[in-house]
């Protein structure tokens, strides 16, 4: 894919479809969704050039006004001047998070949290006011690192950030938040069996339902509806083969 004519490597897109922020040569553009011309989208402010080439993680707020770019072992988060207004300026909150070799990441809905992995753990950030910051916030680690006990291929969550669905090779973890802690909920689920490979995880607003995909195929899984089991196990509702190009 290209942006301005140049390939890039990676994209992150907010869910209200406003605000896409993709990473090419060593540079983070930022765009707008153009409400007033033919439609598409408009490159909103300057490009942010302070990245050395290589691989790098993206993540966005689902208002589109925070997102996180991980890149080698840091988390550097960004975000509007206002939080309330969107400006066509992205500043960096804070200081880079030395994080680990980063790995997938994701925000709560509200983008008061940053989930972020790096390598079988997962590490937890949470925004919090810093009255001498430019954005007039910044975000830190709160409680424990997560072990999943597998490098970490896919991260998903419920908005509320309650429920936490945690993709490793073959297998997905679910946590519950608990009291400060979070606890596996059932037991490890494995899409394609004990030697399938996993290559992105979904999960429901309401914690329910899960999707795994790999290659072209998808799978749903959902809570078992027994009262007994509701809270302990997730059970397989389909497989689907879908076509790719």
């Amino acid at each position: 894919m290209h942006a301005h004519g140049v390939p890039f490597e990676s994209a992150a897109l907010s869910s209200d479809g406003g605000t896409l922020v993709v990473y090419t040569q060593a540079e983070i553009l930022i765009f707008r969704r153009d409400s007033h011309g033919a439609g598409g989208y408009v490159q909103a402010g300057p490009a942010i050039k302070r990245f050395a080439p290589g691989p790098l993680r993206l993540a966005i707020s689902p208002d589109g006004l925070t997102f996180a770019a991980g890149i080698s072992d840091e988390v550097r988060i960004y975000g509007s001047r206002s939080r309330f207004l969107r400006s066509d300026r992205y500043v960096e909150i804070g200081s880079a998070l030395r994080h680990g070799a980063v790995g997938p990441m994701a925000f709560t809905s509200d983008g008061g949290a940053l989930v972020a992995a790096s390598g079988a753990k997962v590490r937890f950030y949470r925004r919090t006011r810093a009255r001498f910051a430019r954005a007039g916030y910044r975000y830190v680690p709160f409680g424990s690192d997560l072990d999943n006990g597998d490098v970490v291929a896919s991260l998903a969550h419920t908005p509320d950030g309650g429920v936490l669905a945690v993709g490793g090779r073959a297998r997905i973890r679910v946590f519950r938040a608990t009291g400060g802690a979070r606890v596996q909920v059932g037991p490890d689920v494995e899409p394609f069996g004990p030697d399938g490979s996993i290559d992105h995880v979904t999960i429901s607003s309401d914690g329910r339902m899960l999707s795994a995909a790999q290659g072209g195929s998808l799978r749903f899984f959902r809570l078992a509806s027994s009262l007994r089991e509701r809270l302990r196990n997730f059970r397989p509702v389909r497989h689907v083969i879908t076509e790719t190009p």
